[in-house]
């Protein structure tokens, strides 16, 4: 707070960061052979596996009873064809680091219950030999940005988005879009 107080420059003052919420989505893609999205269908898969391995957290997400998920046939596969995960992005300099808050698994293109990664870290899931979390900070894989701080972000800019954040100073952002 001493920085404001005064109408001295003071150079030795932390920079202020920059904080921001990114939705994105990783979606099934089959069609094209990238490594990016090979890893974007690994993680799928592996949330696939894992919830029909445990039907119960699959109902569970569902929103069904516990007494209803038992009655539910255990031999039904999951099909996981996308997830949106939600993520606090810190800006401090030119480094980025990433927070994952929430992930929403869907099944047939049908939104589950968000998952908390408390929740998400309690599965004990890995993909690539990684947890979840941290499979999510590397960035690896292909993704569509679908908002940021909750302002939607359309297909068809996503990229441009990504650019800009990945690129701009985030104080700039839509300048930075409106030039390219």
């Amino acid at each position: 707070n001493a920085i404001f107080e005064t109408r001295e420059m003071i150079t030795n003052a932390d920079e202020i960061k920059t904080e921001k919420l990114i939705n994105y989505f990783i979606e099934e893609n089959y069609r094209i052979k990238d490594i990016q999205f090979e890893k974007g269908n690994r993680l799928l898969n592996s949330f696939q596996d894992f919830l029909t391995l445990n039907v119960w957290i699959y109902n569970y997400l569902m929103g069904n009873k516990f007494s209803d998920s038992v009655i539910t046939s255990l031999n039904r596969v999951v099909h996981v064809n996308k997830v949106e995960v939600s993520e606090v992005w810190n800006k401090n300099g030119d480094y980025i680091s990433y927070q994952p808050k929430t992930i929403t698994l869907y099944v047939n293109d049908t939104a589950l219950r968000p998952v908390t990664m408390d929740e998400l870290n309690n599965w004990e899931m890995v993909v690539e030999f990684k947890s979840i979390e941290d499979f999510l900070k590397e960035k690896s894989f292909f993704y569509l940005i679908s908002g940021i701080n909750g302002v939607p972000v359309s297909r068809n800019e996503s990229a441009k988005y990504q650019d800009a954040v990945l690129n701009a100073d985030w104080r700039h952002i839509t300048q930075y879009i409106q030039n390219k």
